[in-house]
């Protein structure tokens, strides 16, 4: 495995390197290595519990490396795939500060693993799919490293397409619950959508997206805009506001506080009132300079029209 030389590396399958654009350089690469089993060592060493975290980060370099220009038809996804969500569960929790530090660079370089993985279509949909099951059946990892998850794959893959994946699959698939799971599926859900949101709202990784979804006068900017709306419906009414504000759709967010004020069962949750609490800090921020600065003019109809619905949300 630590041969560096060309011809060390990966044998190809001709009609699978026919139907792909694969270079010469890359067939040569490939022509006599026994690639299946090194693959199977490199999962081994990742799927072992008693093996060591510096074996692990090798492995993981390792495979980063050969997943750079393998052919498609020689990496083993079904096996890959369920080993690295299996290290995304492994806790950071330590006390020993320098094995978090590596625990935090196994995880960072597992996520580097399955977004070179989701560079194949086919492969993105099925990471965002099984993504939301590990959150969904390990709470501990959605509320320990969520965020950490959702802002490393958004700086290394599009941020746009990750999250207007997150929200389709939210919407149609997990809110369609079953009665038995209904409480569960419910607090999934706002758990969610509540740490998609502060993440679109306060990660310079998602600037692009926040760029677009400013604009909202185009057909892209509308269509991720719609999306996330319909998901961020689903049990989250502030981050709902704190959408309409960003994408300076003042009239929804009117009738939003204005809703707000009819829901008794709404504004006197604890959850609600904390939410209230933190988008008041996010409307400080930078990310929301534009509110503040419509606020302050007076000039020009289209300002005048949603100066209240500003001052609304902001009180």
């Amino acid at each position: 495995i630590m041969d560096d030389e060309p011809d060390t590396m990966a044998s190809v399958d001709q009609q699978h390197c026919e139907a792909l654009p694969v270079s010469k350089a890359t067939l040569k690469k490939y022509a006599s290595f026994d690639i299946q089993s090194v693959m199977k060592i490199l999962m081994d060493a990742l799927r072992d519990q008693e093996c060591s975290i510096q074996s692990k980060i090798a492995a993981l370099k390792w495979l980063s490396a050969l997943l750079v220009d393998l052919p498609f038809a020689h990496i083993p996804i079904g096996k890959l795939l369920p080993v690295c969500f299996m290290r995304l569960c492994d806790r950071d929790n330590v006390e020993d500060e320098h094995t978090r530090r590596l625990q935090n660079t196994v995880t960072n370089m597992t996520l580097e693993v399955l977004a070179r993985l989701s560079l194949h279509p086919k492969i993105f949909g099925q990471l965002s799919t099984k993504l939301l099951q590990l959150f969904y059946k390990n709470p501990q990892v959605l509320h320990n490293k969520g965020k950490l998850i959702i802002t490393k794959l958004c700086s290394l893959l599009d941020c746009t397409e990750i999250y207007s994946r997150l929200a389709n699959l939210i919407l149609h698939q997990y809110r369609q619950q079953q009665k038995q799971e209904h409480a569960t599926r419910q607090r999934f859900i706002g758990e969610m959508v509540r740490l998609l949101n502060l993440i679109l709202l306060t990660s310079k990784e998602l600037y692009p997206l926040r760029e677009i979804i400013k604009k909202c006068d185009d057909d892209e900017s509308k269509s991720i805009f719609l999306t996330l709306y319909k998901c961020w419906c689903c049990n989250s009414p502030i981050s709902l506001l704190s959408l309409c504000l960003l994408a300076q759709r003042y009239d929804l967010g009117l009738m939003l506080v204005n809703q707000f004020k009819k829901e008794s069962a709404i504004h006197k949750s604890v959850q609600f009132l904390l939410e209230v609490d933190e988008l008041i800090h996010l409307l400080e921020s930078p990310i929301f300079l534009h509110l503040r600065l419509q606020l302050l003019c007076l000039d020009g109809t289209a300002v005048n029209n949603n100066v209240d619905t500003g001052h609304a949300a902001h009180e």
